[in-house]
């Protein structure tokens, strides 16, 4: 086991998600401060010594609020599982294109659907892999 950080830098690994996307709550002010010093991006929230104002806490933090939900986040640890598998495909397979061909995968192009929207929208909006200069669109500037 590692510190607190390398621990939370592994789980965001281990997620394949941004260490931005990270939330961390813990009772111990001291374990809050080393996140804090060391990994700046985590959002950590202050936690009140009464157990009984926990929830109280996390609410006011407003660190789970979603303006949209899609199916797709609803499913996210599904997802989770299958990036696990094939994480662990990966360390079996000697090659790369020996990783790639097990994967079986298969891609659709063409244009965005109606019910495709929202999904689309919320992935181009939060990944900076598709999106270099960080502006942010909505759903009615995407379809004009």
């Amino acid at each position: 086991m590692n510190d607190k950080p390398g621990n939370i830098r592994e789980i965001a690994n281990q997620l394949n998600i941004g260490i931005d996307s990270i939330v961390f709550f813990d009772d111990n002010p001291f374990e809050r401060d080393i996140v804090k010093q060391f990994i700046p991006e985590v959002e950590v929230i202050d936690v009140p010594e009464d157990p009984a104002l926990f929830v109280d806490a996390l609410d006011k933090a407003m660190c789970f609020e979603w303006n949209q939900l899609t199916e797709e986040d609803l499913s996210r640890s599904d997802s989770y599982v299958t990036d696990r598998k094939r994480s662990e495909l990966c360390s079996q397979t000697i090659d790369y294109g020996g990783y790639l061909q097990a994967l079986n995968m298969r891609a659709n192009i063409g244009n965005v659907a109606q019910m495709e929207l929202a999904r689309f929208t919320q992935l181009i909006n939060k990944s900076n892999q598709f999106n270099f200069r960080t502006k942010r669109y909505t759903e009615a500037a995407i379809l004009r």
